[in-house]
């Protein structure tokens, strides 16, 4: 059993969807199957230990299900795997570098540097991937701290790539002005609400960078990658078609916490990137772990323990952990609320007579 528990936690998504197959078609039942066989093989797995695997997923004790009675993970077979931070760098920068030159067929990455440690992974995984001549830097300020351009101009010139810096608080400050002051509501009803609040800004400034990067991208042919992490992605820290509006997310299936590890084995990354406290920087004085309300520390505990379900008592792992129940439930809502933002918007379902 041991070469079967260097399986990755994220990878195992694929064998969930194939247990919930009723809602896929043959087609993606096939590619699901062979992708379970090239993760599965990938880890090391001889074809008696895949189908040893598989057998032990089939089985209901081994799984764990919502309301709905659908698989949404397993029982894991040992302890969880710890990651090769480097072994995970050089995938991700692979995996960059094949969807960039043979699916989308385009020739370069566009990355927003905020001078946080995302976009600054992000800026390293995509010159590793595509070269330093293939990547494009966009700083963004619009009423941000100084010390975050800095940050974002000390990394591009580390890395050596293409940068641009847009100041965007002037078409904000239009806009903003131009909603508050000069909307015309119909004068047959009530006047809408636009008194807008410091989220509501901060969608607003997150839009603009979204509208900004794309436009870089379609001029040169590159794609939008993405600075989200699992654990704002899970709960929906993010700002749907801002900063959630990219065309890939690298990190997307990495914690906060693992995303650290991988910035310390990155040289180009300023040191006061790493050690700063994270910020969206959307408003004067704004972090993320307060605007969260709790450590990401605290949030990545609290994910791994709901998405890779232990065997063991959860009120001891409460006790063990430190981590307050009312935010094991704070983190259930979120994680509830942002449905909306991990999903491609709903349609009705027609159904023809």
């Amino acid at each position: 059993m041991n070469k079967i528990n260097k399986i990755p936690y994220e990878s195992m998504q694929y064998i969930i969807k194939y247990m919930n197959r009723r809602y896929t078609n043959e087609n993606t039942q096939k590619a699901l199957s062979k992708e379970i066989e090239r993760l599965m093989a990938e880890a090391g797995l001889t074809k008696e230990e895949q189908e040893e695997c598989l057998d032990f997923y089939r089985k209901k004790e081994n799984r764990t299900y919502d309301k709905d009675g659908e698989v949404t993970w397993f029982r894991p077979f040992g302890e969880k795997d710890k990651m090769d931070t480097q072994q995970e760098i050089n995938k991700i920068a692979q995996w960059m570098k094949e969807y960039n030159n043979h699916v989308s067929k385009t020739t370069g990455f566009v990355v927003g540097l905020s001078g946080g440690i995302d976009s600054a992974v992000i800026a390293c995984l995509a010159v590793k991937a595509v070269g330093k001549e293939n990547v494009i830097g966009v700083m963004m300020p619009c009423d941000s701290m100084q010390n975050t351009v800095e940050d974002a101009k000390a990394l591009a010139k580390n890395l050596g790539i293409k940068n641009v810096m847009m100041g965007l608080y002037p078409t904000f400050e239009q806009l903003t002005n131009d909603l508050t002051t000069k909307a015309i509501p119909d004068c047959s009803n009530e006047y809408p609400n636009l008194n807008l609040s410091d989220r509501a800004n901060g969608n607003i400034k997150a839009r603009l960078r979204m509208v900004s990067l794309y436009a870089i991208a379609e001029a040169n042919n590159y794609l939008v990658a993405g600075t989200g992490n699992k654990s704002e992605l899970e709960v929906g820290y993010c700002t749907k078609y801002g900063d959630g509006g990219v065309d890939i997310e690298p990190i997307g299936n990495y914690y906060k916490t693992q995303v650290y590890k991988m910035a310390e084995l990155m040289p180009e990354i300023p040191e006061n990137v790493i050690t700063k406290a994270p910020s969206a920087d959307l408003w004067e004085g704004q972090t993320d772990e307060e605007e969260l309300g709790m450590t990401y520390k605290e949030l990545d505990k609290i994910l791994s323990y709901s998405l890779h379900p232990h065997s063991g008592d959860y009120d001891s792992l409460l006790k063990e952990q430190g981590i307050l129940e009312k935010k094991f439930n704070k983190v259930k809502f979120m994680r509830m609320k942002a449905e909306h933002k991990n999903n491609p918007p709903p349609r009705y379902i027609r159904y023809k007579l």
